[in-house]
């Protein structure tokens, strides 16, 4: 398998529209100790979100990880809608 690297992440200036409208979020916390999980989702846009939902419906016991570079809903996902 080859193992890429990404040299530089995304860069979004400003707050996307509908959450410009919104109160100030708390910063996100990043993970500081190891975490298990059955189904781990990379990307917390539309179709990450919506993959964890139906997981969840399908099988509420199972442990799930979505995990995001951003914060939820600043990226694509929430300047496209």
């Amino acid at each position: 398998m080859t193992q890429l690297h990404a040299r530089r992440l995304p860069r979004h200036t400003g707050r996307a529209a509908w959450n410009a409208i919104l109160p100030e979020a708390p910063p996100p916390v990043a993970l500081t100790e190891d975490r298990t999980a059955d189904v781990t989702i990379v990307g917390a846009g539309f179709a990450g979100l919506s993959a964890a939902r139906r997981l969840h419906q399908i099988d509420p016991e199972l442990k799930i990880a979505v995990l995001d570079a951003g914060r939820v809903g600043e990226g694509a996902a929430g300047r496209n809608s």
